[in-house]
């Protein structure tokens, strides 16, 4: 029969240890509660030390505000704090530390000294060894407070055993680190790790911040900083343009009021913002900093502090898709020819084999280009040769200012190379055009600019599984919105009725998609849109003649943001002088 025990309350020892195995994980642990405090005592420097990964030692100092030996006597003490005094305290936080648990935690697993000075008074060090804590005693030089944790859980043996190695415990406490150091630009920050020297982070501003934790990861040029402040919040990103981008998601770093946290929505967010400029399974470096009215959001939920409520996150969510769009938009295009011709700064040009007539052809000819495909490389250059030689003809004919073009792209057209890229030259530039990446742009443009549809002679039958039958049945207008018609006729029985014009050759595609695809209808459409824009853009190996080269050029070109839907980068821009630098020759 089982034993039953009466109820007890636990000695101090025990729940001590209790307590300390909650808020104390791992040497970080201790790293991240440290600095908390060294942080809010309004230090303008802060040295971490640590020793075999921390395990073997923990040394924090700063040159804060400090602790008078009263304060010292009870500062280990269990919800001992300076921080809040009452509940309503909790949700109005200004400072980092407020649970008056972290010293008290840090004491019940290490062997601890605190040495501390405040203001012109002498310094006083407190130590517990053993768990047992000794009185104040006058000593030590030091000016704020200086924190030693030697030997962690050397009390705790079951929760050493889950320590990882030296090494890794390291590169945690280093992480830690840099969280803490990347809020902070106005403190500087040095992190020692056995003796040496690894991180020095002198007073700087945001984004030099950043680029002094990852010197070795992130390229200044390829970093930029956007803000916006709206009501009760402000936020600031420190984020990477579009040539510069990983496979995962570790360099996107949300802070709130200067805390790392970990939140779905807002990493969401930030990766909405790229959708349109980054390839497919490709996340940029964004340090996303908001600033929010302490009464709307709550800290007290996680023991390590790493998440929050956040009462306006529909709001923050949306400001945030709303400002990277808008930063990646101006960055896109500030030094494409679109941007360059608005501003008056792009030079007039001409395309000898282009007259006023070939301006105006319609987009349908683009969209359904009548080009022969897939021509032998004789036939191909014969062609070629036939068009440049007419363009010869013409120019000669008649003077290069009749050819111009005022309101729309000059450029020359200079062939296609590969199967796949057009030769453009536009003043002191050379672009190298992806025929199917801009082709695939204008289309997706077209797109979400028009729902015109043409009615099927003959319906499309189709059957989806109860899944997508019931997604369907709440958001077919997805579908309507840009001209694909759908129908119930009977349960688990459709019809499609309509398409696009540009989807006439692809309605087994279309039927595909529809028949697995959930989710909400920005990613839907945007998943629709491109996967349209592949299948009805020219592709890799298609032979354009020079008057439908010249069309697609002249569209992309006025793309306002010149990647494809997919990401990719349209074309690949050299300068003149670029040219000149490589083969060494001097301008």
């Amino acid at each position: 029969m089982k034993e039953f025990k009466s109820v007890q309350v636990l000695n101090n020892s025990v729940a001590q240890r209790i307590a300390a195995g909650e808020v104390i994980e791992r040497p970080e642990s201790v790293i991240r509660e440290l600095l908390d405090n060294a942080i809010d005592a309004d230090s303008s420097a802060i040295d971490i030390y640590i020793q075999d990964g921390g395990i073997k030692e923990i040394r924090v100092m700063d040159d804060g505000s400090g602790m008078s030996p009263s304060d010292l006597h009870i500062c280990c003490s269990s919800h001992a704090t300076s921080k809040i005094s009452k509940v309503e305290d909790l949700y109005n936080l200004s400072t980092l530390g407020f649970r008056g648990e972290a010293l008290y935690s840090i004491s019940a697993c290490t062997n601890l000294t605190v040495i501390s000075k405040q203001r012109d008074n002498i310094p006083y060090t407190l130590s517990i060894l053993d768990g047992v804590q000794e009185a104040p005693e006058p000593g030590g030089s030091t000016k704020g407070t200086t924190i030693i944790a030697k030997d962690l859980f050397y009390s705790i043996p079951g929760r050493k055993k889950f320590l990882k190695r030296p090494q890794a415990e390291g590169t945690a406490c280093r992480k830690t680190f840099l969280n803490k150091a990347l809020s902070f630009p106005e403190i500087a920050f040095r992190f020692f790790n056995n003796g040496k020297l690894r991180h020095n982070l002198p007073v700087s501003d945001q984004l030099q911040r950043i680029l002094q934790a990852y010197q070795d990861t992130i390229h200044e040029n390829f970093m930029g900083t956007t803000e916006i402040e709206a009501g009760d919040f402000s936020i600031k990103a420190v984020c990477s343009t579009p040539d510069f981008y990983r496979t995962d998601r570790s360099y996107i770093q949300l802070f709130i009021n200067k805390r790392r946290i970990h939140d779905f929505s807002l990493l969401q967010a930030v990766t909405y913002g790229y959708n349109d400029y980054l390839p497919g399974g490709s996340f940029p470096y964004c340090f996303l900093f908001i600033t929010i009215s302490p009464e709307l959001v709550d800290f007290n939920i996680h023991p390590a502090k790493r998440e929050a409520k956040i009462r306006n996150i529909s709001e923050i969510h949306h400001e945030t898709v709303q400002m990277l769009k808008a930063w990646l938009f101006k960055t896109t295009v500030k030094h494409s020819p679109a941007s360059r011709r608005e501003s008056g700064s792009a030079p007039a040009l001409n395309y000898p084999g282009l007259n006023k007539s070939h301006k105006a052809q319609d987009i349908s000819k683009i969209l359904q280009p009548q080009f022969p495909t897939k021509k032998t490389y004789g036939e191909a250059m014969t062609s070629w040769i036939q068009n440049a030689a007419e363009s010869k003809s013409e120019l000669v004919k008649k003077p290069v200012e009749d050819h111009q073009i005022n309101d729309e792209f000059n450029f020359i057209y200079r062939g296609q190379v590969f199967n796949l890229f057009l030769i453009v030259e536009t003043g002191n530039s050379v672009l190298l055009i992806d025929q199917h990446a801009a082709h695939e742009r204008i289309i997706y443009e077209e797109l979400k600019n028009s729902s015109t549809s043409q009615k099927l002679l003959i319906p499309f039958i189709f059957e989806p599984d109860k899944e997508i039958e019931s997604f369907l049945l709440s958001h077919r207008e997805i579908y309507s919105s840009i001209g694909i018609e759908i129908t119930q006729k009977t349960i688990g029985n459709w019809e499609l009725l309509s398409l696009p014009a540009v989807c006439k050759t692809i309605q087994n595609d279309i039927l595909d998609f529809i028949m697995n695809s959930t989710g909400n209808s920005h990613e839907i459409e945007k998943k629709l849109y491109a996967m349209i824009s592949c299948r009805a853009a020219v592709k890799d190996g298609d032979i354009l003649d020079p008057v439908t080269a010249s069309n697609l050029i002249q569209k992309a070109l006025n793309l306002k943001i010149p990647r494809c839907p997919h990401g990719r980068p349209i074309w690949k821009e050299l300068t003149r002088e670029q040219l000149f630098r490589d083969v060494e020759r001097i301008l």
